[in-house]
């Protein structure tokens, strides 16, 4: 009997990204992370009015909590064995947590090479595939279709495969340079991902593998930011959402330090005038310490307002 398929018109659905960032030791893949979720959660917040968290599973020991004093996160340690179902239950229980908006899995290489992983397993079953690994694979497979399938942002982290090569310092010394060829986990594992990226050791820039989104196609090497984060939830709800026509916190500060630098321009451009006639030039002295805090270093001004009222009272100073 020949077999019946239905047809019909592709429509655009809410996405959930999945982003994978693989980098070795000090390629700032946390630190990453954390801005990438807190653009994600800023948006998330602005499009449904509801407040979400962002919880990061940590089993990189103290590494979790180095940036508490410049994000707000959750913590989650986990301990091992860290076998797969440790991190299936891990994105479910986060699944079905309303407050949770982003899931950060620091990092996602224990789960195949760490104490208890598939690697790990596969060697205490004997190692060879007919033995292990038609075992191992199956339970690792399963954990990748939660992950993919999840109905929640994730970001995973990986650990970069360490290749080292020999360079030459400034001075002509020869030098080892470790560098981060792929990354510890499953073969093919980015293409479980909507992006993944490669963050240089030096840099901490990401490189994109692979882009569903195409926001970052064709794009130099660049260091990921909360406004990335912004872009990639607003790409994914795009066919139910129409983002308000009003900027962000962060594009609003952008906007804020570029007015304070013209407003800054202003305020110099009219004080060498008024240094000319050194009578004024003391009055003027006088006047920027009333609004700067006692100090006559008028570059310091952050507050756009300060600036402005400052700049008005210099233009009565000037008659």
């Amino acid at each position: 009997m020949a077999r019946r398929f239905q047809v019909e018109q592709a429509k655009r659905e809410k996405i959930y990204p999945k982003i994978g960032i693989f980098s070795p030791s000090g390629g700032g893949k946390t630190y990453s992370s954390l801005r990438l979720a807190t653009g994600m959660i800023e948006e998330m917040e602005r499009l449904t009015g509801k407040k979400y968290e962002i919880w990061l599973a940590n089993n990189e020991g103290s590494r979790g909590k180095y940036y508490a004093n410049e994000f707000n996160y959750k913590i989650i340690e986990l301990e091992p064995p860290h076998e797969p179902e440790l991190y299936y239950d891990l994105i479910d229980y986060a699944e079905n947590s309303p407050e949770c908006g982003v899931l950060i899995i620091d990092s996602l290489s224990k789960e195949w090479a760490g104490q208890g992983g598939c690697v790990d397993i596969a060697n205490s079953l004997g190692g060879s595939f007919q033995n292990a690994w038609k075992i191992v694979t199956p339970r690792h497979r399963r954990l990748m279709e939660k992950l993919v399938n999840s109905h929640l942002t994730i970001i995973a982290t990986m650990r970069g495969e360490d290749q080292y090569e020999v360079e030459k310092d400034e001075n002509g010394k020869a030098k080892l340079v470790k560098l981060g060829i792929g990354a510890k986990q499953g073969k093919d594992f980015e293409y479980e991902f909507t992006c993944t990226f490669s963050l240089d050791q030096k840099t901490n820039c990401a490189e994109v593998f692979k882009d569903n989104t195409h926001l970052f196609e064709h794009k130099p090497p660049m260091k990921l930011t909360e406004q990335d984060g912004i872009n990639l939830i607003r790409w994914a709800n795009e066919s139910q959402i129409e983002p308000e026509k009003k900027p962000t916190s962060f594009e609003k500060a952008e906007q804020e330090q570029s007015a304070l630098k013209e407003e800054i321009a202003k305020i110099d451009e009219l004080a060498k005038r008024l240094a000319q006639d050194k009578t004024k030039e003391k009055e003027l002295v006088k006047l920027i310490k009333q609004y700067n805090n006692n100090s006559a270093n008028y570059n310091k001004i952050t507050d756009i307002e300060v600036a402005k009222q400052l700049f008005a009272e210099m233009q009565k100073l000037e008659g």
